[in-house]
């Protein structure tokens, strides 16, 4: 399958390259810079490894590097809007390093490769073979600030349209000819209207009850964080401080929301970030900026705290 996850804005090759060509300049930058000060070619490749993988480990938990960050791109999994993971972010910079061993300069093919592709998700070689895409959040973001209120879904069960009165030729009226009186047909049996099914049937307040014992009832819109604040121009409907003595919940952690899917969370660029924990209890690590509902049965990790949110009775 080549198909782009639904929300998705699959990013133009150009921006990936310069994306890739400032975490280049980042890294090469830091170890010039050591290799400068002490003269110790050994401490300046030492920063260059950690550099790299400082970026691989920020990458698979947030979808980010600097570059990516500088120009609102995101590495996600192709099966989803989800963090990449440690273990697809390590198969992607292994076919990118075997670039660079083809001159010096077969990296730059690698991440431009692919304009060679000619499936909707314009993946590289070293997304291919790693199972991800590279997203653009930025234009995600704009096109959902613009999105008006979407238009009324239709009433399956509401009157049919009556076509307008038809033109027929006039002609001359005939007195009918007298004939037997036709039986008065009886009246059909009254039929119960099925209620319409839609959004209004699904839950709007769902309760969020976290492991510290502290539980709220939100509907809308809200933030989650030690103290959580919208930006400004932002509204949301509720912040929720929580207790956390640990401090491993950053002060403005994760944003969350109910539509007519369910209840959704997007991490705001927390320290320790955000997971959603399914029932068979695999991770998933949320996006910076994206949105990931929460099955029925799964749970929130923000930090070292955790939190279910399941339908509000009545």
């Amino acid at each position: 399958m080549t198909a782009v996850p639904t929300g998705a804005h699959v990013s133009p090759i150009a921006r990936r390259v310069v994306a890739f060509a400032i975490d280049l300049v980042v890294c090469l930058g830091l170890a010039g810079t050591v290799l400068a000060l002490t003269d110790e070619p050994w401490y300046a490749a030492l920063t260059l490894l950690e550099t790299v993988v400082a970026i691989c480990v920020w990458e698979a938990r947030t979808g980010r590097t600097v570059g990516n960050s500088v120009l609102g791109l995101r590495t996600v999994r192709v099966d989803g809007l989800l963090a990449p993971g440690i273990g697809r972010v390590a198969r992607r910079a292994l076919v990118v390093g075997a670039g660079f061993l083809v001159a010096a300069v077969g990296q730059w093919a690698v991440v431009a490769s692919g304009a060679w592709d000619r499936s909707p998700r314009r993946q590289g070689w070293h997304d291919a073979f790693a199972g991800t895409l590279v997203v653009d959040v930025s234009r995600r973001s704009a096109a959902t600030a613009g999105r008006g209120t979407p238009a009324p879904r239709a009433d399956p069960w509401g009157p049919m349209p009556v076509a307008g009165p038809a033109t027929f030729p006039q002609v001359q009226d005939v007195a009918p000819r007298p004939g037997p009186a036709r039986p008065v047909p009886a009246a059909p049996a009254p039929v119960a209207a099925r209620p319409p099914e839609d959004a209004a049937s699904r839950p709007r307040r769902y309760v969020l009850a976290f492991d510290n014992g502290q539980t709220f009832t939100v509907s809308g819109t809200g933030l989650v964080g030690r103290r959580p604040e919208s930006a400004a121009g932002e509204h949301h409907d509720a912040h929720l401080a929580i207790d956390d003595a640990a401090r491993s919940v950053s002060k403005t952690h994760l944003e969350f929301g109910v539509d007519g899917t369910g209840f959704w969370v997007s991490d705001r660029g927390s320290t320790n970030g955000t997971t959603v924990l399914t029932s068979s209890g695999d991770p998933l690590d949320v996006l910076v900026g994206m949105r990931v509902h929460v099955p029925a049965d799964g749970s929130v990790r923000v930090g070292e705290r955790q939190f279910t949110a399941r339908p509000a009775a009545g």
